[in-house]
């Protein structure tokens, strides 16, 4: 008569053991050795691509060699100034414009509050424009906005710091210095740096009294411009230095036309929309019946 193993049923023979139990214990065996290899086995990191890395590194290379420079900048203007326009280095004095751009940045959030301060006890300028249809306002609708005078005043430092640069390259084809665009970057660079500490300062006297903080902001531009001048004057060949004191006046003449007329213009995009709306408005309200009206 047949015997059958009582644990996996296969047939057996008389006086057969089977070994399906050996087996079993086996694999159970195997399997918490490899269990446990898992377990002890050390995970290793991720290894940073090649390409990552080398990204990580010229990075910070930059970011220490921008810095070096600008210290440089500061001490050792016009020697600094000559070696920065020979590296032709663009994004470093595309950083240096940025730079300003938050440095004048600083500045517009002092001025806002000082304005935002004058909206907030402006109540009967606002109730007079309700009056006149032009809606409900109030001082928090019409208070000027941080994040949009950051995102403005960087913009447009960063482009006139541009503009600056291609009035440089116009007055090359005058004065024949045979510079680059990147080097006329450059040289616009260092009026940026030269401006960094200035609006500093300009802002803290501005704390103390806000005509010599704006007076210094606005005249401060002299030290960056006299810095770039003697830089890029040494570029120019010796036939046309008696030109140059010319043509550097017309470039800076120029400049500060340019910034007077954009910023007659742009000044609006740093006030909230109802605000600009209410400005609109306003051009169809003769001054006698808004007077009238506020009084």
């Amino acid at each position: 008569m047949s015997r059958f193993c009582t644990h996996c049923g296969r047939p057996l023979q008389e006086g057969e053991v089977c070994t399906c139990q050996t087996t079993n214990q086996n694999a159970g065996a195997q399997e918490q050795t490899t269990n446990y290899q898992e377990q002890v086995t050390p995970v290793q990191p991720k290894e940073e691509s090649p390409q990552a890395s080398a990204g990580s590194q010229q990075q910070r290379e930059f970011v220490k060699q921008s810095k070096g420079v600008f210290l440089r900048l500061l001490r050792k203007p016009v020697t600094a100034g000559r070696e920065v326009i020979a590296a032709k280095d663009a994004n470093m004095a595309l950083l240096f414009f940025v730079l300003q751009g938050v440095a004048s940045t600083l500045f517009a959030f002092a001025f806002a509050s000082t304005i935002n301060s004058v909206i907030s006890a402006a109540g009967a300028l606002m109730d007079g424009l309700s009056e006149l249809g032009i809606g409900s306002l109030t001082s928090s609708a019409i208070s000027l906005s941080y994040v949009q005078i950051a995102v403005v005043t960087v913009l447009l430092s960063v482009a006139f710091s541009f503009a600056l640069a291609l009035l440089l390259k116009g007055a090359d084809f005058v004065l024949k210095t045979s510079m680059t665009f990147k080097q006329m970057m450059a040289a616009a660079s260092i009026r940026s740096v030269l401006m960094v500490p200035t609006i500093l300062v300009a802002l803290i006297l501005y704390e103390l009294n806000a005509g010599i903080g704006i007076f210094l902001l606005i005249t401060g531009n002299l030290w960056g411009f006299t810095a770039m001048i003697l830089v890029v004057s040494q570029f120019v060949p010796q036939e046309k230095r008696d030109i140059m004191p010319l043509v550097f006046s017309a470039v800076i003449l120029i400049f500060a036309l340019v910034v007077f007329l954009v910023m007659s213009k742009a000044w609006v995009y740093y006030l909230p929309s109802v605000l600009r709306t209410a400005f609109k408005a306003l051009q169809n309200v003769s001054m006698q019946d808004l007077i009238s009206e506020i009084l």
